[in-house]
């Protein structure tokens, strides 16, 4: 009886000092303080108050806005974890803080509520960079006349640049793939098609070039080098008895940038050219006749190819010179490059586009002759 009474009075008390506890911590002092911190996070975590008291970013760092920029990616680079959740929240609270993004950079130094945050990134960028857009296929002469259409710069000057013996002679210092490509009298070929950033306030020509060839150096001629290099080689284990050093391989791959703008076709159209300059046969390219013309692309029209199509005198007519053009003709795409060191061999002699741009290959002149009265008659 004692051992069973002991025992209820060990519960009993166990109880009360639960009950103790419990009571202590729900006495209305510890509810005030409770309540104190639940406000201090709602305010502090979860930005429920107004710009005074939102907080504050130090800052001290440059962020470079590209061309469709997000307030977003913005927001992740200059701050982390509850303080970028705490700027979007505002943000999607107030979107019009934000006027519009304008890319370039925007040098932060110092401390920013979300309000000054807001309004800095409403004024133009701390250093303002133009963007420049350089399309796949497009030539020196095509850069030039978009660059002085713009305004940028006055007509031929990107021209005169590109082709300037010293600025070659700087560049091949600089980059290993210039060095290999020999004696050359312009950068043309090497001058990769991407959207850039320049400071408006410095050299627009020499920042483009510069970028351009740090660009086709990062695409093609660090991941693909020895590819390049050894394309002969690969040539030869396919069976073909010609060879393509890595200038020449730039030239045909500047062809199929002209001739093909479908990636997935690209490798089709390099089978053909190494077919037919297997066979010595003419690769038969009608645009590269339009390079020596020495004008825009745009400019070098069904019209003009067909009054120039008997020219013997110009050595880019691949229609009347045999093997390829003297140099490359316009800049090329990794994915160029690529369809040329991957090709597999075919015995495809011939190709065309019929009016919906939808390649058809022929491996002998009547069966293409007949695609072309199916397709383009």
């Amino acid at each position: 009886m004692r051992q069973i009474q002991a025992s209820r009075w060990s519960r009993w008390d166990k109880n009360t000092q639960s009950a103790g506890w419990s009571s202590r911590f729900l006495k209305p002092g510890w509810l005030v303080v409770y309540g104190l911190v639940g406000l201090w996070l709602l305010t502090r975590v979860f930005g429920w108050a107004d710009k005074s008291a939102g907080g504050t970013l130090s800052l001290d760092q440059t962020v470079t806005v590209p061309e469709w920029g997000t307030i977003a990616a913005v927001l992740d680079e200059v701050t982390n974890g509850l303080q970028t959740y705490r700027l979007k929240r505002r943000y999607k609270k107030n979107p019009d803080a934000l006027e519009v993004l304008q890319p370039g950079s925007y040098i932060f130094s110092g401390d920013y509520d979300f309000g000054t945050f807001f309004d800095f990134l409403n004024e133009w960028p701390s250093l303002a960079y133009q963007s420049l857009t350089i399309l796949e296929w497009w030539s020196i002469y095509d850069i030039d006349n978009r660059l002085a259409e713009k305004e940028y710069i006055q007509a031929g000057e990107y021209i005169d640049f590109v082709t300037n013996p010293d600025i070659i002679a700087k560049y091949k210092n600089r980059f290993g793939f210039l060095d290999i490509a020999g004696d050359i009298d312009t950068l043309e070929w090497y001058l990769y098609p991407e959207t850039y950033f320049v400071d408006r306030d410095l050299d627009l020509i020499d920042q483009l070039v510069l970028l351009q060839l740090e660009t086709y150096e990062s695409k093609i001629w660090k991941p693909y080098a020895d590819q390049i290099k050894w394309l002969s080689d690969r040539l030869s284990s396919l069976g073909y008895v010609f060879s393509l050093s890595p200038h020449a391989a730039t030239k045909l791959a500047s062809v199929i940038e002209k001739e093909e703008r479908v990636d997935e076709n690209k490798a089709k159209i390099a089978s053909v050219f190494y077919n037919r300059l297997n066979s010595g046969t003419r690769i038969d390219a009608d645009i590269t006749l339009c390079y020596n013309l020495r004008r825009p692309y745009a400019e070098c029209t069904p019209t003009v190819i067909g009054n120039n199509v008997a020219d013997t005198t110009n050595p880019y007519n691949t229609r009347r010179q045999n093997g390829l053009p003297p140099t490359p003709i316009a800049n090329i795409h990794v994915s160029s490059m690529e369809a040329l060191l991957e090709a597999q061999k075919s015995e495809y002699q011939f190709y065309l586009h019929d009016t919906t741009g939808q390649i058809h290959l022929s491996e002998t002149l009547w069966e293409h002759n007949q695609k072309k009265s199916k397709y383009l008659d």
